[in-house]
């Protein structure tokens, strides 16, 4: 048992390279399975506190939506208070959905939406104002016969005056904006 010198040395430079490059290579592995659980979980989570809600709706119209959502979402008794409506839109592909006014600073703003897509494409949705976007959430294909919801502070983007709405001609949606409140 006696040192072995500049070749034994080597040989261990060698071996921790190798576990280096192994550890290197678990943990790339360790990171795409921990942010694949993080998509699945975020797709099919349905608690109130997600960023996208997905629940089931009543059927493919503006006035469904807002009407589930002002009864469903915004009535019951742990969720956000309904300040006032912004936009209502159903688009065919991409598109903007402008608001009818300004958001107030303490409050947030609610993006209700539903799709149907002939072929799967993948749906972008942004607070927008000019040239500037802040996007909630990008999907590589949408849910049919849902309704999901995202949403974002108003103080974090203030100056939003539309919603915009990034995906192919196949995808048709209902876009429903609001400005709420969290519950007191």
């Amino acid at each position: 048992m006696g040192c072995k010198g500049i070749s034994g040395s080597r040989t261990m430079k060698s071996h921790v390279g190798r576990i280096a490059m192994r550890a290197n290579i678990v943990g790339k592995v360790l990171t795409m399975t921990a942010v694949s659980l993080l998509v699945l979980s975020f797709g099919s989570c349905r608690q109130r506190n997600s960023d996208a809600e997905i629940v089931p709706a009543p059927s493919f119209t503006t006035e469904a939506l807002d009407t589930y959502m002002r009864d469903e979402y915004f009535g019951t008794p742990d969720g956000p208070v309904l300040v006032r409506h912004l936009a209502s839109e159903t688009l065919s592909g991409s598109g903007t959905v402008a608001f009818s006014g300004e958001a107030g600073n303490s409050h947030t703003y609610y993006i209700g939406y539903m799709c149907k897509q002939s072929a799967e494409q993948s749906v972008s949705i942004s607070l927008s104002r000019g040239d500037e976007d802040r996007r909630l959430i990008m999907l590589e294909a949408c849910v049919s016969d849902e309704s999901a919801v995202v949403s974002l502070p108003v103080g974090q983007f203030p100056e939003a005056d539309s919603v915009l709405v990034e995906t192919g001609k196949q995808t048709s949606l209902i876009v429903t904006v609001y400005e709420g409140k969290e519950s007191q």
